[in-house]
């Protein structure tokens, strides 16, 4: 701007594309600052989803008969 080299709005417009860049780089840093936290937790109960399913799936598969009888 001394030196006439860029105007204002050229200023601006960089100055704009600077806090984009920023904004960008903080939201990508909290992305991987969440992915890590989640990724710790199951690294350390590999698992515990896996005996989630299999609880879940012998949970359906109970059968329930609604009468006195055998079910067949």
């Amino acid at each position: 701007m001394k030196d006439d080299a860029a105007t204002k709005k050229q200023l601006d417009d960089l100055n704009a594309q600077i806090e984009i860049l920023r904004k960008q780089y903080n939201s990508l840093q909290m992305s991987l600052s969440i992915t890590s936290k989640v990724a710790c937790r199951v690294r350390h109960c590999p698992f515990r989803q896996q005996v989630e399913q299999l609880q879940d799936q012998i949970k359906k598969s109970v059968i329930v008969n609604p009468i006195d009888g055998t079910v067949l």
